[in-house]
């Protein structure tokens, strides 16, 4: 008598088990598109980035910054008699 309720407790649990496996599929499926979505938005960011630091380093280029400064702001060059140099002396704790 025991033999058979063994016997119909696993026959009752190979169902569940096939159940539990397709969710499992499912559920791994969900997460490798997932995955997958990630790292193409990964892609995408590190694209983007690199145009922005190669737009960065041609904005931020000195020469070019100058070339706006004269003649777009009609900005010169500061004679050596108009920089005035400061020097901060700091004090000791002592006072």
């Amino acid at each position: 008598m025991k033999r058979m309720v063994l016997v119909y407790l696993f026959a009752a649990c190979i169902p569940l088990l096939l159940m539990f496996d397709v969710y499992q599929s499912k559920r791994f499926t969900l997460l490798e598109r997932d995955v997958r979505d990630i790292e193409n938005r990964q892609v995408e960011l590190v694209e983007s980035n690199k145009k922005l630091l190669s737009g960065i380093s041609v904005l931020s280029n000195p020469d070019r910054i100058e070339k706006i400064a004269l003649e777009s702001l009609h900005m010169r060059r500061a004679l050596p008699s108009e920089i005035l140099r400061i020097e901060i002396k700091e004090r000791g704790n002592g006072g």
